[in-house]
């Protein structure tokens, strides 16, 4: 065997080291581990298989196992050595890793078909079902206002289209998130009923909703996918009945809770119930002409429901109804220090607000501004990132409440745009209005720097949300000049006043981490308000610190070499890359620091030793209460 697999005749091998059989280094290192394994028994190549390369009579090489074992008798040792050819192997370990590549490209343009197909279907969506919002406002009780409602009745059932099969594809690509944070379960639920009390209206049926005395009001767990998922049973249980009632019963067993949601519709038979769950099917052909639907929408939901730790199960009978029951673990919480409760319904919910907005498209301007003026507030706008950031800088960053950034724009995208805010006004909140809707845009987004991401096409409801979790709002009860925070997001600019949160003491130890500080006296970062900026997001945070230490550890002493060479250029774009981290990290001893310096030097040219070495060992802190922070687990 050993013949034919190297090529050698017998008497060209019979009496040579095995090690022939081996190109170098693998021949030095075969003699040398059984050199070592007779000097001390100690096992190294003995009792081993290695994979190493072989070489043949001819030259050529190719991959082999070598497994070298030792049989003791009284005449001594005897070792054997078992060659394997492992060319075939190799080379099914080659396809295998093709394969996989190809599944990986196919995966990923997959994922960008998917982003640009949201993009470019979103962008005139939003359009659409914007100018169909402020044609139903404007000619309420009119035939115009019904057709207006018609056409954002049939938008809003193609945006859930595009919704389901966005929402299959990330599942299947593995790359849908379920979070875990606390939410408002009864409220949540009220809510999914009143999103579905209409249609059982407009049908005649009857909706009953029966809860536990015993459900939390907050829970942990992912509102919005339970949301998702009540929604689909609620709707399709009244989509497929035609008279009678829909009920939901919800229940506790300990942190599980159940949802129970019962209709007296047409029910399915046994072959029906074994396609029910998955992609693209219907209980029957039929119900896709007589009722629609991409037959998605329950197999996402089982998805969903797996992917929280719970499950789904159905029984039905032909023409006595069905009964869906959903299990989810959801642990009772507290609610947490800052949530975002219900919007008023007493007035424009933006009433005083600045805004600033960008967005390349026209239409898209337009419908913005109708529905931010609608909600009270003043909006400029920018065709692009730099006209945004010119804006900014033009009218001073006090002017404005909050930016709305786009993302795909052309001269400067929105990622850009908000990393230049962050720098030049660290505490005005970006967020960011996307028609990507997949979670890699997310993430860019937050990445960049944005407080939160609104999709396209936008729900006012949403977008007015989310600037009210960041801004400061003026209370027109309260005296003038007093404001009020209606979410738990830093201190911002109200009305051409720079509101910001107090500095740290300058001296005494902090606490506010639970510990003292042994490095400085006093902590050189706000954590709470760090949170609080990132809306609690931990891991982004986490994210954020370790790309602060890992691109500034050598910030430190490349500012000292700047004040001892009297580069002022180099000074001033340290400082102001310092300004905008410390702005960003809520440091902000650090920032204030870093901007008087750029200042001082962009106006006078001035280079204090004393105070760059200040700042250096400021950044020092801030990059030592990094490090700590990273070391200890449970940090808020």
């Amino acid at each position: 065997a050993v013949l034919d697999m190297f090529g050698y005749e017998e008497e060209e091998l019979v009496g040579r080291n095995v090690s022939v059989l081996m190109p170098e280094p693998h021949a030095s290192a075969h003699d040398d581990y059984l050199h070592r394994y007779l000097q001390t028994r100690r096992a190294n190549i003995v009792g081993q298989r290695r994979h190493v390369e072989g070489r043949r009579k001819d030259g050529s090489l190719f991959a082999i196992e070598l497994a070298v074992n030792e049989m003791v008798d009284d005449d001594g040792s005897t070792f054997i050595g078992l060659i394997r050819d492992m060319t075939s192997q190799k080379a099914a370990e080659r396809d295998l890793q093709a394969a996989l590549d190809a599944a990986r490209t196919a995966t990923q343009t997959k994922a960008r078909f998917l982003a640009n197909m949201s993009h470019e279907i979103r962008t005139p969506l939003n359009a659409v079902l914007g100018l169909a919002q402020i044609g139903m406002r404007n000619s309420a009780g009119s035939p115009a206002g019904i057709a207006f409602g018609n056409i954002a009745t049939a938008g809003e059932h193609l945006l859930g289209v595009i919704n389901d099969i966005l929402d299959a594809s990330k599942i299947e690509a593995g790359k849908l998130r379920i979070e875990q944070r606390p939410f408002a379960l009864i409220a949540t639920i009220d809510r999914m009923v009143s999103f579905v009390t209409h249609r059982a209206e407009d049908k005649g049926l009857t909706l009953i909703v029966t809860l536990a005395p015993d459900l939390p009001q907050w829970a942990t767990g992912d509102g919005l996918r339970l949301a998702q998922i009540l929604t689909n049973l609620l709707s399709n249980a009244i989509k497929f009945t035609a008279a009678g009632e829909v009920c939901l019963r919800v229940a506790r067993d300990d942190d599980d809770t159940w949802f129970l949601v019962s209709d007296t519709g047409i029910g399915m038979d046994e072959e029906h119930l074994a396609r029910l769950f998955q992609p693209f099917e219907q209980a029957d052909s039929s119900t896709t002409r007589t009722h629609g639907g991409t037959g998605l929408g329950l197999a996402i939901s089982l998805d969903l429901a797996r992917m929280m730790g719970g499950d789904i199960s159905v029984e039905s009978r032909p023409g006595a109804g069905s009964t869906f029951s959903l299990r989810l673990p959801l642990p009772a919480t507290v609610a947490p220090e800052h949530p975002a409760g219900p919007l008023s319904t007493e007035g424009p919910g933006l009433s005083g607000l600045s805004i600033l907005a960008a967005d390349d498209v026209e239409i898209n301007r337009l419908v913005l501004e109708d529905l931010l003026k609608h909600e009270g507030a003043r909006v400029v706008f920018a065709e692009n990132g730099r006209q945004a950031i010119e804006r900014l800088e033009r009218q001073g960053v006090t002017a404005f409440d909050v930016v709305l950034m786009d993302v795909q724009m052309p001269v400067m995208d929105g990622l850009q745009a908000t990393r230049r805010i962050r720098e030049i006004a660290p505490a005005l909140p970006v967020i960011g209005v996307t028609a990507h809707a997949l979670s890699e845009e997310r993430e860019n987004c937050l990445a960049a720097g944005m407080v939160d991401v609104v999709t396209k096409p936008i729900d006012i409801k949403l977008l007015v949300q989310a600037i009210r979790r960041q801004v400061r709002v003026r209370d027109p009860k309260a005296p003038a000049g007093a404001v009020h925070a209606v979410g738990g997001g830093p201190a911002i600019p109200v009305r051409g006043e720079l509101v910001e949160p107090q500095l740290p003491p300058p001296s005494g130890p902090s606490t506010s981490s639970g510990r003292t500080d042994s490095f400085s006296s006093h902590c050189p970062i706000d954590w709470p308000a760090l949170l609080a900026r990132f809306n609690g997001r931990e891991a982004f945070v986490k994210k954020l610190a370790a790309s602060v230490r890992e691109h500034h550890a050598d910030t430190p002493v490349q500012l000292r070499a700047v004040a001892q060479s009297g580069d002022r250029d180099a000074l001033t774009f340290t400082a102001h890359s310092l300004k905008g981290i410390g702005g960003n990290l809520e440091a902000r001893r650090l920032h204030e620091m870093a901007k008087a310096i750029e200042v001082t030097v962009r106006t006078d040219g001035a280079i204090t030793p004393e105070r760059v070495e200040a700042l250096a060992a400021e950044l020092e802190n801030v990059l030592a209460e990094l490090a700590t922070a990273d070391q200890q687990k449970g940090r808020t």
